[in-house]
């Protein structure tokens, strides 16, 4: 028999801060079934519509040392999961623009910058969007079909922006499952209705983590979404599938011309996965207003992801199996012009290697772990005028072996305004 090499989730019970992740998630669900009316998202824009944001952040510590890659213990990575750095960092800046050519035809684009901090100083500049869109009624029912490069519709973080989110860095759960951002060259087609309720799917080329784009490649998702507003309350909850297949995948953070800074002795090995890849995800929000100027609310996603396929490198093959699991919770607090959030974060992580070359494949792609990734967050933002905004957090970071605190201090701006004369 060949060898196997297995690689735990750690020494926890396995799945039951997960199900506590779920659980929340699915009660603050279930908050969204009261009397009320629902609202279905916006299909088109109305008029020319620009958006802008901005977010600069110092902080204390980085979530690894300069010059190191970060790799958290179990976790293929890869995409634009990049790590907060020490120091004034450029997390992104980006603008966006969305007009109406007419009634039933519009397009979209948007351009975005993302700073990596460091000694490097490099920053990637992306165009994120470029699409073309059709929106038509079918039956009396609003259909949208979108086309060219995009953000998927079927979570809302994986669009987010430091900027239009409470907190400076990315949910780990994204980080980790979906590389951060998601953008790519796809087709959109979705159905809404007067009762909120929206249901669509999307084809994919491939070109974003975890799939890869041609012979072999791609991705496809199916997503459900349903929005509901009362006197005093608003809620949402999605329902996501998630398949994506990839061939050689490298993890693009850390390649030959594409280091971000990083030195050729700390290059990690380059292993690479095939096979396909399903996530289904669960996330949801609600928010009670108290008063006009005091609101409390809860949100949260909790994501399950399988992979089957191989890891190989230029002489080493080992047939692989990925079983992740994870989410956040969190709790919000909205004042007159401050908010305060908690954020708890956590992952479970099981892979199985098999064959001859499983144990130095596992070492090498950094597949030992002993215990679970978690992180706890806790931000303060104060709204000035005019889009602006100063945001602290404290971070207390278990996702790697060396567990550390850092925080952060920062500006935030972010407008969308429409744009006269077009």
């Amino acid at each position: 028999m060949k060898p196997t090499a297995c690689i735990d989730r750690g020494n926890m019970v396995p799945g039951v801060p997960i199900a506590l992740l779920a659980a929340a998630v699915a009660a603050s669900l279930a908050l969204t079934a009261r009397p009320g009316h629902a609202h279905a998202p916006v299909s088109a824009p109305a008029k020319t519509e620009v958006s802008a944001g901005l977010s600069l952040t110092w902080r204390s510590q980085g979530v690894v040392d300069d010059g190191l890659p970060w790799r958290i213990p179990g976790a293929l990575m890869g995409g634009h999961a990049l790590p907060a750095q020490e120091g004034l960092e450029l997390d992104d800046a980006f603008l966006g623009i969305r007009h109406p050519l007419s009634d039933r035809l519009h397009v979209g684009a948007k351009i975005a910058a993302h700073g990596h901090g460091g000694d490097s100083g490099d920053v990637d500049i992306e165009l994120e969007h470029a699409f073309v869109g059709f929106s038509h009624e079918l039956a009396h029912q609003p259909v949208l079909f979108e086309a060219g490069r995009m953000s998927p519709r079927f979570s809302p973080a994986v669009a987010e922006h430091p900027s239009t989110r409470l907190f400076s860095e990315a949910p780990l759960a994204m980080d980790v499952f979906l590389g951060r951002h998601y953008h790519d060259e796809g087709i959109l087609l979705m159905r809404s209705d007067p009762d909120g309720l929206s249901a669509g799917v999307e084809l994919w080329r491939g070109s974003n983590f975890p799939a890869t784009s041609g012979s072999g490649g791609g991705a496809w998702d199916l997503f459900a979404t349903y929005r509901w507003s009362g006197h005093r309350q608003q809620a949402d909850v999605g329902l996501w599938h998630l398949h994506a297949d990839a061939r050689l995948r490298p993890d693009a953070r850390y390649q030959e011309g594409h280091s971000h800074g990083l030195p050729d002795e700390e290059m990690p090995p380059d292993i690479r996965f095939t096979g396909d890849t399903r996530l289904t995800g669960l996330h949801g929000s609600v928010r009670h207003f108290v008063r006009p100027d005091l609101a409390i609310g809860i949100s949260g996603e909790f994501l399950d992801s399988r992979s089957d396929g191989a890891l190989s490198d230029a002489l080493r093959r080992a047939n692989y199996t990925g079983d992740y699991r994870g989410g956040w919770i969190q709790p919000e607090l909205h004042w007159g012009r401050h908010t305060l959030g908690l954020r708890y974060e956590r992952l479970e992580l099981k892979n199985e290697l098999h064959g001859a070359a499983a144990p130095g494949l596992a070492k090498d792609a950094n597949l030992l772990n002993d215990d679970d990734p978690e992180r706890l967050g806790i931000a303060w933002r104060y709204r000035f005028d005019h889009g602006l905004a100063v945001r602290v957090e404290w971070t207390r970071d278990q996702s790697l072996p060396e567990r550390s605190n850092r925080l952060g201090i920062g500006l935030v701006w972010q407008q969308t305004r429409p744009l006269r004369g077009l």
